[in-house]
């Protein structure tokens, strides 16, 4: 079985149980919570297991003010975080209240390095694994956008990469979340800021690369990094301008990574899929 087949659930019981220690393990009602994770998103992340199926998963600990406007309102945008569905995007699926303020359910991604850490292993990307990873991604940010979501403190933590090569999104709309009871609905220049992020993401991980690709990918994410956030592209903009600059590459990720107890798969990397 797997999470995939799993119903997305959406429970709160949590004035019924008696309030517990704030920190360490998140105690997740239904979910038996191992240990933290490395390459699975910014934030706490937890390697978790469901007590009735066994299935694995991954807990994200999102902490909330004790105000119940406030968590009820963080429940129904986290519902629509379970909502969305993009093959560039990691779904949710639970979201289960909690003493602290909430937890997002995931399914792991087996194999994965962050960017963050392939980047502190390798160095630079080349250019045409910059459209790899950026061109997945940014369709990923505009189909959330469609459904009116931003992600919001968009980091190299954020991307992740399968042992294939093929980059997933994590942490969409989590940092919104503290902020979830407000009446004005997302300003159009915080998904300008995603933009700008990743702009700013790609461009850092080739920051030695030289030549025409590197010319072309930087002019492509140039105008995503002007200071003025009406004057830049949308994802899907940013998305169609990486598809002209380069021919995208297959990530070279290594064989092995520093405390990893067995090796990863060494096959053929895969390019981006645009969707």
């Amino acid at each position: 079985m797997s999470l995939a087949s799993l119903p997305v659930t959406f429970t709160d019981d949590s004035a019924d149980r008696p309030a517990r220690r704030v920190g360490g393990v998140p105690e997740v009602p239904g979910v038996s919570v191992r240990s933290r994770l490395r390459d699975a998103g910014s934030g706490e992340l937890w390697a978790g297991q469901f007590d009735q199926s066994g299935v694995e998963c991954v807990v994200r600990r999102v902490r909330l003010a004790p105000d119940p406007v406030l968590r009820s309102a963080a429940v129904v945008a986290a519902r629509a975080l379970a909502e969305l569905a993009h093959p560039h995007l990691i779904a949710v699926v639970a979201v289960l209240p909690t003493v602290e303020g909430l937890v997002l359910i995931t399914e792991p991604v087996v194999g994965a390095i962050s960017l963050a850490r392939l980047l502190a292993l390798r160095g630079d990307l080349d250019p045409g694994e910059v459209v790899t990873v950026g061109l997945p991604v940014a369709q990923a940010l505009a189909a959330a956008y469609a459904a009116g979501i931003v992600h919001g403190r968009l980091e190299r933590e954020d991307i992740l990469l399968e042992p294939t090569g093929r980059p997933v999104l994590t942490g969409l709309g989590v940092a919104a979340l503290a902020d979830a009871a407000r009446a004005d609905p997302v300003p159009p220049e915080a998904a300008s800021a995603d933009v700008h992020d990743l702009a700013d993401l790609l461009l850092g991980a080739m920051r030695e690369a030289t030549g025409p690709d590197a010319a072309a990918v930087a002019v492509a994410v140039a105008t995503a990094m002007i200071d003025d956030p009406y004057r830049r592209p949308s994802a899907a903009e940013l998305a169609a301008a990486l598809a002209r600059s380069a021919t995208p590459l297959p990530v070279r990720l290594p064989v092995q990574l520093p405390g990893d107890d067995e090796p990863r798969a060494a096959g053929r990397p895969a390019g981006p899929s645009p969707t």
